[in-house]
């Protein structure tokens, strides 16, 4: 058996599950591999949890003013959760590119315009199937309601749940948008 550095590893997790793990176990690690779905899931959460905050944020900010102590304090802790889910997006995008064999230089081709749709390319690309350079395969197991039970992580995510988390991140962000809209339509008023 292949040795692993998390021990749900080799489980294609839920969207909860591989958020937490991602979030926090995996928070500073940059050594290993993340699986196309496991760097994707959290993708999406984090979008979906990002931009709920922003929501709540904006939405202090037309009914209080920008300067009113709830927004101050929802602002100041929107900042330490963005700065907390950069730091494991880009560990987690590294363990992603080492997934596909390549190193986390790599990363750096996302600031070269046009050369960085390659960057996006690795990112979609399918992992090597066996061990690579960087460590052995990750999330290549479905977690079955009966080995969730056994593991206590939610299931391998079934599309409906997907489209329902994008869902809601066009959800969140039309209404942030239109909270900006309203705002900035406040300032032009007065």
């Amino acid at each position: 058996m292949e040795e692993f550095k998390h021990p749900l590893d080799p489980y294609d997790l839920g969207y909860i599950s591989n958020f937490k793990k991602c979030a926090f176990s995996k928070f500073d690690d940059i050594k290993g591999r993340a699986s196309r779905s496991e760097f994707w899931h959290f993708v999406l959460v984090a979008y979906v949890l990002s931009m709920a905050l922003m929501v709540v944020v904006n939405f202090l900010n037309y009914n209080l003013g920008a300067f009113s102590m709830a927004t101050g304090l929802a602002s100041f802790v929107v900042t330490i959760v963005q700065i907390c889910l950069g730091v494991a997006a880009i560990t987690t995008t590294v363990r992603r590119l080492h997934d596909v064999g390549v190193n986390a230089w790599f990363f750096l081709l996302v600031f070269v315009p046009l050369v960085n749709f390659y960057f996006l390319y690795l990112l979609c690309k399918r992992g090597d199937v066996g061990a690579n350079l960087f460590g052995p395969r990750t999330g290549f197991i479905p977690v079955t309601p009966e080995l969730s039970i056994s593991l206590g992580v939610d299931e391998t995510p079934k599309p409906i749940v997907t489209i329902t988390l994008l869902i809601a991140f066009v959800v969140l962000f039309s209404v942030n948008f239109n909270l900006m809209l309203k705002m900035e339509m406040h300032h032009m008023i007065y």
